[in-house]
C-alpha cells in the first residue's frame, strides 16, 4: 500500500483567477488498483493574495477548506485533511487522512546554485524539502456502502516540492529511500527536455542526479555538466541513464512495466494539459563506481517513477 498527496497552487497566464487543488491517490498492489480524489476551488486573485498575507507564507503551515466540506491542513509536523466527491449520499465517497511526521530534517536541492531558484532559467524549480518522512497516522475511506480504515499506520516517504512557468515538455523523474543494501540510502533525479528560445526548439535530455549511500552525497548535478550524462532509454514505464561526474559514474536501471500506476492531467500555465504517469513500485538498480572501481550497488522495489513522454 502506498499513496500520493498532492497540493497545487495555479494561475494560468493573464487570469485574475487562482486554482487551489488537493488530490490524495491511494495505490493498493493487493487488489491491484489505484483510487484517486481530487478537489479543486477556484478563487480571485486577490482573495488568494489576502490569504497569502495572513497564512499562506510558506508550506510548512497552510490549511483551507473548501465549500462542500473537504479540507486540507499542512502543519511542520502533520498532514490532515479529507476529500469529499459526489454531490447525493449515494454516490458519494470520502477519503480522510491524520498523520504525524518524523523528518529527517535534511534538504535536497536539484539545482546546485541556490540564484538558480530565483532568475528565470529554469522555468521549472524543484527541491526535495525532506529526504526522508515517515508518516505515522490513519488514512480511512468510506461510501454509501461502506468504511474501510488502511491497515498499515505507517509510510516511509519523502517531501518534494517544484514551481514554476512551465513543464519540461518530456521527462523522467524518480526518487526512493527504500534500499535493500542500505536502509540509509537516498537518490533523487531526473532526465527532461525542454522547450528553447520560445518554442522554437527542442533540447536535448538535460539530467542530474545525487545519490547519498554509507552517509556520503555523490553529486551529478552540476547544471553546466546536464547534457553531458548517457540517456540510454526513456518510455512510459522504463528510464536508463548512465550519470557522469569524473571519476565517478552513476549507471541507473529502472523497470515500472509490472508495477502499479496512476495517471495524473497535469496544466501549464498556458493551459495545456498533459498527461503524466506515476507509480511508487519501480524496480531498480543503481551501480556507483569511480573509474572501475565498484563503489556501491543498491536495488530496491520501492522506486517511484514520474514520466511524460508524450511530447
Amino acid at each position: 500500500m502506498a499513496f500520493w498527496l498532492k497540493h497545487n497552487l495555479l494561475q494560468y497566464k493573464n487570469d485574475p483567477f487562482v486554482s487551489i487543488e488537493c488530490t490524495f491517490i491511494l495505490f493498493d498492489q493487493v487488489k491491484g488498483t489505484t483510487s484517486i480524489y481530487r478537489q479543486s476551488q477556484t478563487i480571485p486573485r486577490q482573495e488568494y493574495l489576502d490569504l497569502l498575507g495572513k497564512q499562506f507564507k510558506n508550506w510548512d503551515e497552510i490549511q483551507f477548506t473548501f465549500p462542500n466540506g473537504s479540507f486540507f491542513k499542512i502543519g511542520s509536523s502533520c498532514l490532515q485533511g479529507q476529500i469529499i466527491e459526489g454531490q447525493n449520499s449515494e454516490d458519494q465517497k470520502k477519503i480522510q487522512w491524520d498523520f504525524n511526521l518524523e523528518l529527517s530534517g535534511e534538504t535536497y536541492y536539484h539545482l546546485t546554485q541556490k540564484g538558480l531558484y530565483t532568475s528565470f532559467f529554469p522555468k521549472k524549480k524543484l527541491l526535495t524539502k525532506d529526504i526522508h518522512v515517515e508518516f505515522k497516522g490513519s488514512i480511512k475511506t468510506s461510501n454509501a456502502f461502506s468504511l474501510e480504515v488502511v491497515p498499515s499506520s505507517s509510510f516511509i516517504g519523502m517531501n518534494g516540492h517544484n514551481w514554476g512557468k512551465e513543464h519540461a515538455y518530456k521527462y523522467a523523474y524518480a526518487n526512493c529511500n527504500q534500499f535493500q543494501e542500505d536502509p540509509h540510502a537516498y537518490f533523487d533525479g531526473f532526465s527532461a527536455k525542454i522547450f528553447l528560445i520560445k518554442g522554437l526548439l527542442k533540447s536535448p535530455y538535460l539530467s542530474g542526479a545525487s545519490l547519498k549511500t554509507n552517509g556520503t552525497w555523490f553529486h551529478f548535478n552540476a547544471l553546466s555538466r546536464s547534457f553531458f550524462h548517457e540517456v540510454i532509454q526513456l518510455s512510459e514505464k522504463k528510464w536508463e541513464v548512465i550519470f557522469k561526474a569524473p571519476p565517478y559514474t552513476l549507471h541507473l536501471l529502472i523497470d515500472g512495466n509490472t508495477a502499479l500506476w496512476t495517471e495524473l492531467s497535469y496544466h501549464h500555465p498556458d493551459r495545456k494539459i498533459s498527461i503524466v504517469k506515476n507509480t511508487k513500485f519501480a524496480q531498480a538498480k543503481l551501480v556507483l563506481k569511480r573509474d572501475r572501481e565498484l563503489i556501491s550497488s543498491l536495488n530496491s522495489r520501492y522506486f517511484e517513477l514520474e514520466t511524460l513522454t508524450g511530447g
